[in-house]
């Protein structure tokens, strides 16, 4: 099976969405499909290690799982923040403090038409 252009990144999510709450075994993909492992291998990294899957115990006759955190639910759920992973540039929004992450949802002190409530102006 060719590899998608875009490489496996969506697939794994939607993936390990769909298999929640239980663990994505990619063994099972690849016994369904006849894709190789090692093509997911670069992706699975990528999502691993920008905090977006995670892995969970090694299981007799299907190896690896995977599941999404919640910073990987969050992202299937928003399209920006999806583009933010595909681009590569996740790692940078997962490293700022919580109230800062989603850049696209409104500050709780902005009020309806974009004013602050805090302060003046």
């Amino acid at each position: 099976m060719p590899e998608p252009v875009d490489g496996f990144l969506d697939l794994i999510l939607r993936e390990c969405a769909s298999a929640s709450p239980n663990p994505w075994y990619p063994s099972d993909y690849v016994r369904a499909t006849g894709a190789s492992r090692e093509s997911l291998d670069p992706d699975l990294d990528r999502l691993r290690m920008a905090g977006i899957i995670r892995l969970t115990e090694w299981t007799q006759g299907k190896g690896q799982g995977y599941t999404l955190t919640e910073d990987g639910q969050r992202a299937l759920q928003n399209p920006r923040l999806l583009a933010l992973v595909r681009s590569n540039r996740w790692a940078t929004l997962a490293k700022a403090p919580r109230a800062q992450r989603d850049p696209y949802q409104p500050s709780r002190h902005t009020q309806p038409g974009g004013k602050s409530s805090c302060g003046s102006g």
